[in-house]
């Protein structure tokens, strides 16, 4: 529903800009998402399959904090703060 919701947003903010029109782009679930998340405890009966599971938890944790930096350094030597920080393209999605 929400990948739906959000295409049709994009093709109405498209639009707008192709005619030259200010579009804001509105809030959704996902901005306005403040519920509190349940406390929910998972249990396993096999002590293995528990630690394979936490390993490849902390693996991934692990790739995304490169995956950040990475992405982090790539800005800092691809766009000057103007360009991160200001809209100065009419095409900003392409």
């Amino acid at each position: 529903m929400e990948a739906t919701d959000l295409e049709d947003l994009y093709g109405r903010t498209e639009s707008s800009f192709e005619a030259g029109v200010r579009n804001y782009w509105p809030s959704s679930a996902l901005n306005d998402f403040a519920s509190d998340f349940e406390d929910i405890e998972i249990g396993f009966e096999d002590e293995k399959a528990a630690t394979e599971l936490r390993d490849m938890i902390v693996q991934q944790n692990a790739r995304l904090k490169t995956a950040k930096e990475r992405l982090r350094q790539l800005i800092k030597d691809r766009f000057s703060i103007e360009e991160v920080l200001f809209q100065s393209d009419t095409h900003p999605y392409r």
